[in-house]
């Protein structure tokens, strides 16, 4: 029996590190659904993100759960590596991937082993949390794909005029058939929260204030006021 896992494909951005922080600066965010990962292999992970317009020289990562950036980003270029990242995200429904198009210089200040377009605080080594989901994408026929940037402006405009209403129409349909109670975009962000909190414990302090052990530190967070150790809270609001 296959089993089916989804992809968060963060690109068409870059990465970068500060002295205080790395980041994957740019791009998007891709939800891609009922990858087989019984049947996936390094070719078809790269034809799949080939598809969005990159080049055969297009490079992978994945990061390992739970990590942060320092340690958790991965290169794909082989088999080997495929096989790695379905063993470590064995269990969790969707897998992190972040693509760079260009050459590992463009990786600025990275380690080849480094990257994820998560925000990091280099001093604890802990993640963000802040996976920046949009919109998912339908995953369509590979020759929907026109290279747009080649075209005149009037074309180009037109194009993705109609690529729009075809999209929102076909979005239409689907909320229309759709019997769930949580809009699949916010459920499945709720999965990923779920999978990214197993290794968080919180301890009721009473008044809706709570301290939160996860991995080798420590939050205080209060509900009532929207704050948090971690500092996620200020960035968001």
């Amino acid at each position: 029996m296959s089993t089916y896992k989804s992809i968060q494909l963060h690109h068409g951005g870059h990465f970068n590190k500060t002295a205080l922080s790395t980041m994957y600066l740019g791009g998007t965010c891709e939800m891609i659904d009922n990858i087989d990962i019984d049947l996936i292999s390094f070719f078809d992970l790269r034809e799949m993100v080939m598809s969005y317009g990159y080049p055969c020289t297009v490079k992978m990562y994945y990061l390992l759960p739970g990590a942060g950036l320092k340690d958790g980003i991965k290169e794909m270029c082989s088999d080997e590596e495929v096989t790695a990242m379905l063993d470590a995200y064995e269990g969790l429904p969707i897998l992190c991937m972040y693509v760079t198009s260009g050459p590992m210089n463009e990786v600025v200040g990275l380690e080849v082993d480094e990257d994820m377009g998560v925000l990091v605080d280099e001093e604890d080594g802990e993640e963000s949390d802040d996976p920046n989901y949009e919109e998912e994408e339908e995953k369509e026929d590979d020759d929907s794909y026109v290279p747009t940037r080649d075209i005149p402006i009037v074309s180009m405009l037109e194009w993705i005029r109609r690529k729009l209403m075809s999209r929102f129409q076909i979005k239409r349909m689907g909320m229309e058939k759709y019997t769930g109670t949580i809009c699949p975009k916010i459920e499945k962000k709720l999965d990923w929260r779920i999978a990214a909190a197993k290794d968080c414990f919180a301890y009721y302090l009473g008044e809706f204030k709570f301290v939160v052990d996860c991995h080798d530190t420590t939050y205080t967070v209060d509900l009532n006021a929207m704050t948090c150790g971690c500092r996620l809270w200020g960035v968001m609001i």
